[in-house]
């Protein structure tokens, strides 16, 4: 059973986690210096036709794919992308949800030892511009959905060439998916890539300013497989097949996700879905028989609030890893009861993923801890004043060691907040934290604002320079504030240029500049309008005064 964060473990308990230690220890080892992700998470599947590499249930109905058909349609596009003048150290833009086209362009993407940036489905126009113009990138694969928001901004627009894929009709200016593959040859030779080759640039919450570009190596794929083995309990085994509902766009979605399932040869789900609903997620789990997922917090407590009137037989998973914000006690115990399984909750940020973690199978689990370090990654305590590791039960700022193999390479064109995020060999988080005297990690809170909202890590920037667009507004702080649901929401507290400007449809005027804009997660839950925000003397946003 779990543990409670205050039940005192007993001798055996703590046998079990002196057991665990030299298992996960004996895991750990040093990436292949020409370790590939392309090759691992794909080509050595391949030479089996039938070994299945996704169910696609995206489509009219189901459908699995092949590795061998997902090796030869990325060496098509690979061949196209070299064709539009794609060469080793490009950046491509890879905007597509769960779907065939977007395990095909990053596998493309990566043979050619290009950069992918991912951008999200979600993204509003200013983020997708930022993302675009930063990274430099000269290609673009985009579902058609996003393509509106592009075609608006010329400068966008004219940066790249953009392969569009599920569109309706031709689109002017751009490249259509499937014209591109049947013209393509699928004969390609790999670039010469190793373990150290950047491969992709995931952008952060941007808590100070705009979303930074976190620059990964190949290696960071295969430093994720004995972390996700132990938090999928001995991943791979027969019959699994993996789901998750996280975008395929950010760091989780991605690594811990698809490219880790793929890495170990198991098939992973494609279900498009905006909202996460329930009842239809559990009918899905259940019908394809889905044995390992990932799912944030919030999304298992609408589980157990929806399976006590839900008709429908439950999944029976073997594993589930979970993240982004503590995990209670009761939800534990409401998965191990109905799911049969314990879920492993597991801590990362884009800069280093999944770099703590739980493996219930072989220790016991602390309800609202990410367990210990799991393998390749050195995480302590650090003292706030300087590089001394703390000892268990003082506060001071999580930090991972900076050549821990899920480390980033540092932040893409960025190398003075690559200096601040990287001190004296310790990246350090922002999060603060604590050890216990059985040697479990603690999230205690956030050093800087980042909002921790059902899984997302949202930063308040982005958010108030966007709100601050409105013709209406002085100047706009955002916040988190506690929600039983989510963790966290976001809230606004706007400063009018005029109080007279405050209209009826004013509040809804600024969510959906956000929605647009932005993303539906960074959208205010609450809009407080005051008169005066405070500030420093030189003009800082007291946020600490709006909390209170």
């Amino acid at each position: 059973m779990t543990a409670r964060p205050d039940r005192t473990l007993t001798d055996a308990e703590r046998a079990r986690i002196q057991a665990y230690f030299r298992t996960r220890d004996a895991l750990g080892r040093p990436v292949a210096p020409d370790y590939a992700i392309a090759q691992a998470a794909c080509d050595r599947w391949a030479a089996d036709p039938a070994r299945r590499a996704m169910l696609d249930l995206t489509g009219d109905a189901p459908r699995w794919i092949s590795f061998a058909e997902f090796g030869q349609a990325s060496r098509r596009l690979g061949s196209a992308l070299k064709g539009l003048g794609v060469a080793f150290g490009d950046r491509v833009i890879v905007g597509l949800p769960q779907s065939p086209a977007a395990g095909t362009a990053h596998l493309a993407v990566y043979r050619l030892g290009a950069i992918a940036v991912p951008i999200s489905i979600v993204h509003g126009s200013d983020a997708i511009a930022h993302r675009v113009s930063d990274s430099g990138a000269r290609v673009g694969i985009i579902d058609a959905d996003l393509w509106p928001r592009i075609a608006d901004i010329p400068e966008v627009r004219r940066q790249c060439r953009w392969i569009v894929v599920h569109a309706k009709a031709k689109l002017a200016d751009t490249l259509a998916w499937d014209e591109v593959l049947a013209t393509a040859s699928d004969r390609l030779a790999p670039a010469p890539v190793s373990a150290e080759t950047p491969a992709m640039i995931i952008y952060t919450s941007g808590t100070t300013g705009n979303p930074k570009g976190a620059l990964h190596a190949h290696r960071v794929v295969d430093a994720h497989a004995a972390p996700i083995g132990l938090a999928h309990g001995g991943f791979p085994q027969r019959g699994d097949l993996f789901w998750s509902p996280a975008d395929w766009a950010w760091a989780g979605g991605l690594v811990d996700c698809l490219l880790s399932a793929w890495s170990a040869g198991v098939p992973i789900v494609a279900f498009r879905g905006r909202h996460f609903e329930p009842e239809v997620v559990m009918k899905m789990m259940a019908e394809h028989g889905v044995k390992n997922t990932f799912l944030p917090p919030t999304a298992l407590r609408m589980l157990r609030l929806a399976s006590d009137t839900y008709k429908g037989p439950l999944p029976a998973l073997r594993s589930i890893m979970t993240g982004g914000e503590a995990t209670s006690a009761e939800v534990l115990e409401w998965a191990e009861e109905r799911l049969g399984t314990i879920p492993n909750e597991a801590y990362g940020q884009t800069e280093a993923s999944c770099i703590l973690g739980n493996a219930s199978h072989l220790h016991p689990v602390k309800a609202g801890s990410p367990g210990f370090s799991y393998p390749g990654s050195l995480v302590s305590i650090i003292a706030l004043d300087g590089p001394r590791e703390l000892p268990a039960g003082e506060v001071g700022e999580m930090a991972v060691r900076a050549d821990s193999q899920a480390a980033f390479l540092g932040y893409w064109g960025r190398p003075d907040a690559t200096a601040e995020k990287v001190v004296d060999g310790w990246l350090r988080t922002g999060d603060l934290g604590r050890r216990d005297a059985d040697g479990y990690f603690w999230f205690n809170s956030r050093k800087d604002d980042v909002i921790s909202s059902a899984g997302y890590r949202i930063g308040p920037n982005e958010i108030e320079s966007c709100i601050e667009t409105h013709p209406a507004v002085r100047i706009a702080a955002v916040i988190g504030i506690p929600d039983r649901e989510r963790g966290q929401v976001v809230k606004a507290v706007v400063e009018l240029r005029d109080p007279a400007l405050r209209t009826p449809g004013l509040e809804g005027e600024l969510k959906q500049l956000v929605r647009t804009k932005l993303a539906p997660y960074e959208v205010p839950r609450v809009v407080e309008f005051v008169e005066a925000i405070p500030r420093t003397v030189t003009g800082k946003l007291q946020r600490n005064l709006l909390r209170k």
